[in-house]
């Protein structure tokens, strides 16, 4: 393990980036597509060759061995004295994952079980496709391998042709120079400084070798010497934004303070100076006049010094936040390697497209997506690319085909997984669906294919018959799904049978700083991110009718879940609390603000008591016992001081859809705020009048109707609680009447009372078969019981 800390990160950082960049250079050759391909191999050779370098100068043995060993297998192919076969590049890259697990071994110290003797033996094995391979004899570290000739060259070539020696080396291994601190990059720099490669002139191979890495900037006299780019270790930067947060709860609470001063100065001239100035005595008395000048002007000084704090503060969190966005090709590259080797691995034939690798995004969400696109990208190939004999018998080319995409749209980030492939399955998602009863064949019928394919996110959903461990592994795309939302992103899919599928994922920029609304609820203040908000309106209570046991409001023409806020977190405490604030939209008159959310495709909403504000706040994520808490993010520290919990969207939808709470709140103001309407459909005068006398002195409101049709006209017209309905009428009966409001979504749990004469059993059959929740018959009419009946039902 190397010593120093500072050298094992610098270390650690360079040998990856040399690594990927063989793999990169190796998966181009692979391709066979047209490229510079001496450019390639030259590349190809640098990345070794300094690989090896910095392993040698501290002293990383079994890396070096490798190194070198690399360092003169491209050698040669770039000489032209030997064809990279598929059987030398599987060679290849072996020696490139032992590299790396070495590479644990120094920077981490975790002990590896590199066989480095055995993986050089298996590389110099692998079968050229080309001329033989040329001999290159790896003597100890302590002892550099003098310059040896491949048996396969002349010995003594004419002078002007002179075959260069394959590696050249001073003679004595010069002192290691101390690396600085911050690793630089010094300007103007058109190509890596990287040590002489074996073609040059023997005058520059006698260089000194404290020159050979020095800048042009700095040889060349006159020249100003600048630097360029520093490599700063990322916990640095996660400490600066964590102070950037800091910096926006300060600024906030800077803001409130302005607030309070404001009200000072108002209060002071609107009440106690204006009393001051009644008594005669204190009128005329300079200190008032003086006190008064002093507080105006600490309130001028105080908004200057706010503007000021203002436009430092977005400058700083602008520029720091530019410092932690990085281009997306950080995740996309290293799956080029993984799909080239579970390709193989299930003898497909793939071709991996990764474009808008520069698309950038901030730090964090690059660590997190990755476990996520993987997991897509490795059910691409298990499920959807099949097999070349598979897709030559549908008309397709033998080679599959995974692109990776991604591009800004608005705010977001957005990253598409497309593959050619067979397509989602589906009957035997709707099998899979019915097998784990998360929906009956009826609900299934019909159903939109959108809908259908969101039970693959479910979890434990996977249409597998087998567990593999590529993918499926009995946990299901519902990971991906779990993990996206802790990013506050979304995954949609979308499929054509045979001919493919995309997966598309939606993701912030940014996700250190969020902008939120600032609520109260049950006399309690809470944050909603704004990220699925679609928009927010002054909701009804009268418009609230229930479909299948949930609150549900009319909205862009379509039935959508409503909750209140204090339902969900199942708090109890007085409705309509809420702060003194100029900014305060408060109920009245059954009017509640409606915050109403956009995820998967479903709109729902949220009732709140107050909307308070809009802020932006960094949210602290809880940790421990506390992660696992329902409907809440985390907290954050509001400008008065005040802890203040923010909420989940994705997890009150997913509350929502469980039924997991009760509708306390918008019960107790339904029924505070409006009466409860009941609709009569009654064609005898007498019975409706005497119906309707009854329901009002019960304190219904009433509005009746003539028949069955009238009756249906006036539900579409207007919101009711219950209907009660005669069963013989002209135009529509009351059993055709109820059976067509169980046939409309909106009415499905409409409570309905049938009162009529006829009183047989088979009467009393055919009102429970059309839906009625109740069949009173007029010749026992109880007026307690029937009311009793209804206020039951309701």
């Amino acid at each position: 393990m190397i010593e120093d800390k500072e050298l094992r990160e610098i270390f650690n950082a360079e040998t990856q980036e040399h690594i990927q960049n063989i793999e990169d250079g190796l998966l181009q050759l692979e391709k066979q597509e047209p490229v510079d391909k001496k450019a390639l191999m030259e590349g190809l050779f640098r990345e070794a060759h300094s690989l090896k370098g910095s392993a040698r100068q501290l002293g990383v043995n079994k890396i070096e061995l490798l190194g070198h060993t690399l360092e003169d297998m491209l050698n040669a192919a770039k000489r032209g004295l030997r064809e990279l076969s598929p059987d030398m590049v599987n060679g290849i890259y072996k020696c490139l994952d032992a590299i790396k697990e070495l590479l644990e071994e120094a920077v981490m110290g975790k002990a590896s079980s590199v066989n480095v003797t055995n993986i050089i033996a298996e590389l110099k094995a692998a079968k050229s496709a080309g001329p033989p391979p040329v001999a290159v004899q790896i003597s100890e570290i302590a002892k550099p391998a003098q310059c040896q000739l491949p048996p396969e060259i002349p010995a003594a070539p004419p002078k002007e042709a002179a075959a260069p020696p394959v590696e050249l080396m001073p003679a004595a291994q010069p002192e290691v120079p101390e690396i600085p601190k911050i690793i630089l990059q010094v300007a103007p720099a058109d190509k890596p400084h990287e040590a002489e490669e074996i073609d040059k002139p023997q005058e520059a191979a006698d260089m000194p070798v404290s020159q050979e890495h020095e800048s042009p900037a700095v040889m060349q006299e006159g020249k100003r010497f600048t630097i360029d780019t520093i490599r700063v270790e990322t916990y640095k930067l996660d400490a600066l934004m964590l102070h950037v947060g800091e910096l926006l709860v300060m600024k906030n609470r800077i803001n409130q303070r302005l607030t309070d001063i404001e009200e000072t100065v108002h209060m002071w001239n609107t009440k106690v100076l204006k009393e001051l100035r009644g008594n005669a005595a204190l009128n005329k008395h300079k200190h008032i006049e003086d006190f008064s000048g002093t507080l105006n002007n600490l309130k001028g000084s105080l908004y200057e010094d706010d503007a000021r704090l203002s436009f430092i503060s977005k400058e700083i969190e602008e520029r720091a936040r530019t410092l932690m966005l990085l281009p997306l090709s950080n995740v996309f590259n290293p799956f080029k390697r993984m799909v080239r080797d579970l390709a193989n691995q299930k003898s497909k034939e793939i071709d991996f497209v990764v474009e808008g690798g520069e698309t950038k995004a901030e730090k964090r969400i690059l660590e997190e997506v990755k476990d996520p696109l993987m997991h897509i990208i490795r059910n691409s190939i298990d499920h959807g690319i099949e097999t070349p004999d598979e897709r030559l018998v549908r008309g397709k080319s033998k080679t599959g085909t995974i692109t990776v995409k991604a591009y800004k749209k608005a705010s977001n980030i957005i990253i598409e997984v497309i593959d050619d492939g067979r397509g989602l399955n589906v009957e035997k998602i709707k099998e899979t669906a019915i097998k784990n009863k998360l929906a009956s064949v009826e609900t299934l019928t019909g159903m939109p294919l959108a809908e259908l394919y969101n039970f693959i996110f479910m979890p434990g959903f996977t249409t597998s018959p087998i567990i593999t461990d590529i993918s499926g592994r009995g946990v299901g795309m519902d990971v991906v799904k779990t993990a996206l939302a802790r990013l506050k992103g979304t995954v949609s899919v979308d499929s054509t049978p045979t001919q493919g599928c995309r997966m598309t994922i939606s993701l912030p920029v940014t996700v250190s700083t969020t902008r939120v609304f600032i609520v109260k609820a049950a006399g309690k203040t809470y944050a909603l991110p704004i990220d699925f908000v679609r928009t927010t309106y002054m909701a009804s209570i009268a418009d609230i009718y229930n479909v299948e046991g949930q609150k549900t409001i009319t909205f862009d023409n379509s039935p959508m879940s409503v909750v209140h806020a204090a339902d969900i977190l199942e708090l109890k405490g007085d409705n309509g609390g809420g702060l003194k604030n100029k900014n305060i939209s408060t109920s009245r008159q059954g009017r509640f603000p409606c915050i109403v959310f956009t995820l998967d495709g479903e709109n729902f909403g949220v009732m709140v008591d107050t909307l308070v504000d809009e802020q932006e706040i960094v949210i602290k994520s809880y940790g421990g016992i506390l992660k696992s808490v329902r409907n809440v993010i985390g907290s954050t520290i509001l400008g008065t001081g005040e802890v203040c919990m923010v909420l989940n969207p994705a997890d009150i939808l997913k509350t929502i859809k469980t039924k997991g709470f009760t509708s306390v709140s918008l019960q107790k103001v339904e029924a505070q705020e409006r009466p409860i309407t009941v609709l009569v459909a009654e064609d005898s005068i007498t019975t409706r009048t005497q119906l309707k006398r009854i329901l009002e002195g019960a304190g219904y409101e009433v509005t009746v109707s003539v028949d069955g049709m009238d009756a249906l006209r006036k539900l579409e017209l207007a919101n009711f609680d219950a209907v009660v309905s005669d069963v013989e009428m002209p135009n529509m009966n009351g059993l055709v009447l109820t059976e067509a409001i169980r046939k409309n979504k909106k009415y499905k749990e409409l409570p309905v009372i049938l009162v009529t004469t006829l009183s047989s059993e088979e009467d009393m059959r055919k009102g429970a078969e059309v839906g009625a929740n109740a069949y009173i018959t007029k010749p026992a009419f109880d007026r307690q019981v029937f009311l009793d009946t209804l206020k039951r039902l309701i």
